[in-house]
């Protein structure tokens, strides 16, 4: 499946190392800047902004890739389903804010989930609601995250 397992001291981590590095040679912003941000600031994307594109197969096959990517990096959870929105009516706009969140991606390479091995097994859930925030459906974004201890166990973000 692509998951690499280290264990250290204080437990085990998860990340998708190989993966995600060959995603970013395919895509080819292996060795890009990375940026500091998931989208670009102020980004508010409609599915009528931009040049429609006639082949949303590679914009597809990236979301998918990034979709399973987010198994070890939750942050990147709220960008892979924003973009996710659009694979039927995609846009230059919407290709650009996916080049921008590979070269987000290539900053975060090897980074992924450590599950703590010396925890309480507290359970923890966060939870936050962006009200009415889509621009086109006016339909509110949620995210949640569930921590066993201080390792994250589920998330998701959804509209």
């Amino acid at each position: 499946m692509g998951f690499e397992v280290t264990y250290h001291h204080d437990g085990v981590s998860l990340t998708q190392r190989k993966f995600t590095q060959d995603l970013l040679n395919e895509s080819g912003h292996l060795h890009d800047k990375p940026t500091a941000t998931l989208l670009p600031i102020n980004c508010k994307l409609t599915p009528d902004i931009g040049v429609p594109m006639e082949d949303p197969t590679l914009y597809r096959t990236y979301i998918g890739k990034l979709n399973f990517r987010s198994n070890t990096g939750p942050n990147i959870s709220f960008a892979v389903q924003t973009l996710s929105q659009f694979m039927q009516q995609l846009t230059s706009s919407h290709v650009a804010a996916l080049n921008h969140l590979l070269r987000y991606v290539s900053g975060t390479v090897g980074q992924g989930i450590l599950l703590r091995g010396n925890d309480s097994l507290q359970l923890i859930a966060y939870f936050d609601s962006d009200w009415v925030s889509c621009p086109t459906s006016r339909r509110s974004v949620t995210d949640y995250v569930v921590l066993l201890g201080k390792s994250p166990i589920s998330w998701k973000s959804k509209k």
